[in-house]
């Protein structure tokens, strides 16, 4: 028994408790969870799922308590910069999860996280995304984030959030080389940087540099207006 989900043509997200099809990739038997189904005609394939090209998975656990006429200012205030230091590997195991399934449940089945949250760990809380995303079988794009800047005038909770997110240039890509031990057709390791105001220039530099030697994409938020990836 294969669980799948997906697009159906009105738009719909469905899961399917059984899914077959021929050799030709068409779609033979179509059996939704909770009912018995019929392929919906024999022009049916498979077909490939959206991909969310920028996420904060872990940032699922504030969901609740968040409010929608925050500014990203307060917003950060009130989440990231509260209770960054407090995030355990299960509390980002289970924010993942959550994020991804709702990502699966939508239909896409690929996804692009920016993550920072190393904790001075290393990669412990890093491993839980990754094992979040097997979890629930969603495809990873895992963008291991350098920031490198901490503002000491800051506000004490920015502060201390900083110090938890903060790597040198070369621990992030000894960290990140680490990773990529992990990698298979699910899971792709891709150094990722923060921003203009949260990336040195060292940092900045040497994450280009290391996709162009890895021969993959480097990712970042704000580093260029309107696209995830600054170099292929």
């Amino acid at each position: 028994m294969v669980q799948l989900t997906g697009w159906i043509d009105d738009g719909a997200s469905v899961f399917y408790g059984r899914i077959g099809w021929d050799e030709r990739g068409l779609v033979t038997e179509l059996t939704p969870l909770g009912g018995a189904g019929k392929c919906p005609s024999d022009a049916a394939v498979i077909r490939a799922g959206l991909f969310n090209a920028h996420s904060h998975p872990e940032q699922s656990i504030y969901t609740d308590i968040a409010d929608k006429s925050w500014d990203l200012g307060t917003w950060c205030r009130h989440t990231i910069y509260r209770y960054s230091t407090a995030m355990t590997p299960r509390r980002v195991r289970l924010a993942c999860e959550r994020a991804f399934a709702r990502m699966m449940a939508f239909g896409t089945t690929s996804v692009m996280a920016s993550y920072y949250l190393h904790g001075g760990r290393g990669n412990e809380l890093d491993r839980e995304v990754l094992a979040a995303a097997r979890s629930v079988g969603i495809r990873l794009v895992f963008g291991r984030m350098n920031y490198d800047v901490v503002n000491e005038d800051a506000s004490a909770g920015k502060k201390a959030s900083q110090r938890s997110y903060y790597e040198t240039p070369e621990t992030a890509e000894r960290y990140l080389r680490e990773l990529t031990a992990l990698e298979d057709e699910a899971l792709m390791i891709c150094p990722a940087l923060h921003s203009m105001h949260a990336s040195t220039e060292a940092a900045i530099a040497r994450g280009i540099a290391l996709g162009w030697e890895l021969r993959r994409p480097c990712s970042s938020i704000f580093l260029r207006i309107g696209a995830t990836w600054i170099c292929r």
